[in-house]
Parts: structure tokens; sequence; C-alpha cells
């Protein structure tokens, strides 16, 4: 390929890799033989296009991923467990105490392995390797069971105060 066939520095095209190729495919095609302008131009345009696809389906891509996740509550509000059940402490009702109480009695009759993840990371401070090597399950599992109980206990939680 040789300079006198690719834009200068004061030109507003610019080549994707696509193009590159293309254009070093033309330069061994015509090793003796110059491209011709056409060649070039139909290089260019080649290039252009695969742009405007590549773009496209990323912008579908990116709107489809934010429709999704309007679907599943992108602008709620989050409110963590530990900080909801951290501030029943002082103020904390007698009713409210026993709610806990009651949905943490459900999820043991429910699922006893949550119940005691829940008891040993929450009430005994257990890390979650320690609570894997106690109850000899895997680390993903009891972070796994972890969340959905945390979920779980929120929402319980959430329904018996409304």
């Amino acid at each position: 390929m040789n300079a006198r066939n690719l834009p200068g520095p004061g030109d507003a095209e610019t080549f994707s890799p696509a193009a590159v190729a293309r254009l070093q495919l033309l330069d061994e095609m015509y090793r003796d033989d110059q491209p011709s302008d056409n060649d070039i131009a139909e290089a260019v345009q080649e290039a252009k296009d695969w742009m405007d696809t590549y773009f496209t389906a990323m912008t579908a891509g990116n709107m489809a991923r934010a429709r999704q996740a309007s679907k599943r509550g992108a602008g709620a509000a989050r409110v963590d467990f530990d900080v909801a059940i951290s501030g029943m402490s002082a103020t904390t009702s007698d009713a409210e105490l026993i709610a806990l109480n009651d949905a943490l009695a459900e999820l043991a009759r429910m699922d006893p392995v949550k119940a005691q993840i829940v008891d040993l990371k929450y009430f005994g401070g257990f890390s979650v390797e320690e609570i894997a090597s106690m109850l000899e399950i895997s680390t993903p599992t009891v972070k796994r069971y972890w969340a959905i109980a945390k979920a779980w206990l929120f929402n319980e939680l959430k329904r018996g105060n409304a």
C-alpha cells in the first residue's frame, strides 16, 4: 500500500480495521497495477457500512438492556437489609421484633439451611467462608442463599408493616 492512496492528515476519513484489511487485500491484488479510486472508495464505503451496522446493533442492545432494567425496578430505591435490620435496635417496637422473629421462624420452617446462614452471618457475625466451612457447602452457595434469605426476610417484614 502506498501513501498516495490513503487519506492525508487533513482528510476527515479514518480507517477501521476492516477498511485497513480491505485495502491490504487490494494492495496484494494490484501489486503491479495501482488500485483505482473506485476500488479505494468501495473499501472505504464497505468499512463505513460495517461501522453503521455495528453501532446500530450496539444501540439496539443498549436500548434492550435499558428496557429490561426498567422492567426490573431500575429506578426503585434500594434498601439494604442490614441497614433496615440494624435500625431495629433502640427504636424498635415489640411488634417489629415479633414480626422479625416470626419471619425467621417461617424461613427456618421453609428452608432450614438459609435460616441457619442468617443466624450464623447476622447474629453470629461469621464470614461467608466460615459459614461455608461449618455447613460444608461452597462459598458461592452461601452467598446465593444469604442474598435469597435477605430478600425474602425483607419482603416478609415489609409486608408485615404494610
